[in-house]
């Protein structure tokens, strides 16, 4: 995936119909694939959501496709951009403990 691609992926977000499930499932430390209800492991995904995702893309025949794919799924709300995880976490623990402390 050349630089380009991956502003492009940064940049994208979900569909607006899928962003109310995502933060909810995010707020409660879910998977945000759809009827999925296991723990957050990377990408907004569970272990096993997450490890069919990177599979998928490792099947596909080139970056191209792979960037195109990746991208489909962001706009989809079915993935989370590249990092998109860590800015949509609720506030740390750490953060919240100084703040009343």
């Amino acid at each position: 995936m050349n630089l380009g691609q991956r502003l492009l992926a940064k940049s994208l977000s979900a569909k607006r119909s899928r962003r109310g499930a995502i933060e909810e499932a995010l707020a409660k430390g879910q998977c945000i694939f759809p009827n999925c209800e296991c723990e957050l492991d990377r990408r907004g995904l569970c272990k096993t959501h997450a490890n069919e995702f990177y599979g998928e893309l490792r099947r596909l025949p080139d970056d191209e496709a792979r960037a195109e794919r990746e991208m489909d799924l962001i706009v989809a709300g079915l993935v989370l951009p590249a990092y998109g995880q860590r800015t949509q976490r609720r506030a740390s623990s750490f953060d919240q403990a100084m703040k009343a402390g």
